[in-house]
């Protein structure tokens, strides 16, 4: 319970910035 606490806002942040560089990623292959 304790180590899900944690860890889920670490996954959700990468999972942030993961989508950040797709979306970036794909903006520069239809420019």
């Amino acid at each position: 319970m304790t180590y899900s606490a944690i860890s889920t806002p670490k996954l959700f942040f990468t999972n942030r910035e993961h989508n950040k560089l797709i979306h970036q990623y794909t903006d520069h292959r239809l420019k």
